[in-house]
């Protein structure tokens, strides 16, 4: 989709490979969501027509929800008022829309064809007696939760010290060496 809207609209041509990396990278991220998802429910013994629905109802919403915020950060570029970059937003969230219908549209079917395949032979002969109760979020209590969070904020200023010495801006003559005809020139052109 991406491509095809590049001899439509006049973009670089950096703007609809990165919607098509984006739409790749997402698309196969969401579908293996939902796939996980449905192969997780078959090893319990689900229905191959219910796991398929159960999985796009329950993954394919975190597919959509997870969707919609990218596809908001991605337009949130045209804010910039920088036009390339609005352009190379607005294709990436095309692009990301495009991958999250084919996850929630395309999957399921492709699902209901492979049918069990979907699971290795070995798999297959344990399917109904996996159990995955244990893989649900127990509650944490709230000193240790306060601890992990107090230790990433942490991490994250000692990682973030760096960006105090960080100079913005676009380059000048003043980086130069002191000996360099760019640094001499930038000194000239400061005292004027």
């Amino acid at each position: 989709a991406a491509l095809s809207l590049s001899g439509v609209i006049d973009m670089s041509s950096v703007t609809p490979i990165l919607g098509v990396m984006l739409g790749l990278a997402v698309g196969i991220d969401y579908s293996l969501f939902i796939i996980n998802r449905h192969r997780k429910q078959l090893l319990e013994g689900a229905d191959l027509r219910e796991s398929i629905g159960l999985a796009n109802g329950t993954a394919g919403n975190a597919v959509t929800f997870a969707g919609s915020t990218v596809i908001i950060a991605l337009l949130a570029l045209n804010i910039t008022g920088i036009p390339f970059l609005g352009l190379m937003g607005t294709v990436g969230a095309f692009a990301v829309l495009v991958a999250v219908l084919i996850a929630i549209t395309l999957t399921p079917a492709l699902l209901r064809l492979v049918g069990m395949r979907v699971l290795g032979r070995r798999a297959r002969a344990r399917v109904g007696t996996v159990h995955h109760a244990d893989d649900r979020a127990r509650a944490m209590p709230t000193w240790r939760a306060l601890l992990t969070a107090v230790g990433a904020i942490v991490a994250l200023l000692v990682i973030a010290i760096p960006a105090l010495s960080m100079r913005v801006g676009l380059p000048d003559g003043s980086s130069e060496p002191e000996d360099s005809y760019a640094y001499q020139a930038y000194e000239l052109t400061a005292e004027a």
